[in-house]
């Protein structure tokens, strides 16, 4: 899920328990893109001030569709997992969408040539929850399956710090 503006409107992306993708202006409920079968989407701005709207699909690939017509560009960004999770950063200047997922491990992607910016990264972690965010200076992806936490520098592809492992599984003494 997305939530942001889009020519100054506020405007929500989600996909729909079906597979479903709609983003919708929240003032008019008018829907901007329609696409079916995906499993994560996100929404990064690009030159010009044009919107695109990253899915990932079951299938293995991820697509991009324009916010302005509604309609897929580009080809699909094949991966080698079934559904990746994706979020949103920004390296250095410019907008990048970080994908991770079973057997894929990350990639980072440049939102507006959709290339490969640096080497992939935690290959055949399993499922996982991905984030991004800013660790001092540097961008960060966050990864988290099963009982540990890795936070990776996307650029080299090199784990930035330690791993986080162990509290999953535990209880806290005063848990009901």
């Amino acid at each position: 899920m997305w939530i942001g503006r889009i020519r100054g409107r506020a405007c929500i992306a989600a996909g729909l328990a079906d597979g479903a993708v709609t983003v919708r202006d929240d003032g008019t409920q008018t829907s901007a893109v329609q696409a079916t079968g995906a499993e994560s989407v996100v929404v990064t701005r690009v030159s010009g001030g044009r919107h695109v709207v990253w899915t990932s699909h079951r299938s293995g690939v991820i697509r991009r569709w324009d916010v302005s017509t509604g309609g897929q560009f580009g080809p699909p960004l094949p991966v080698s997992s079934s559904a990746p999770a994706l979020a949103t950063a920004e390296l250095h200047g410019r907008p990048v969408v970080v994908s991770a997922g079973y057997h894929h491990g990350g990639q980072c992607w440049d939102a507006e040539t959709a290339e490969p910016v640096g080497a992939p990264f935690a290959k055949d972690m399993g499922r996982t929850d991905l984030a991004t965010g800013r660790l001092g200076e540097m961008t960060v992806a966050v990864t988290g399956h099963k009982i540990k936490i890795i936070c990776w520098d996307p650029t080299t592809a090199s784990q930035a710090g330690s791993s986080i492992s162990g509290f999953l599984d535990s209880t806290p003494s005063d848990a009901p």
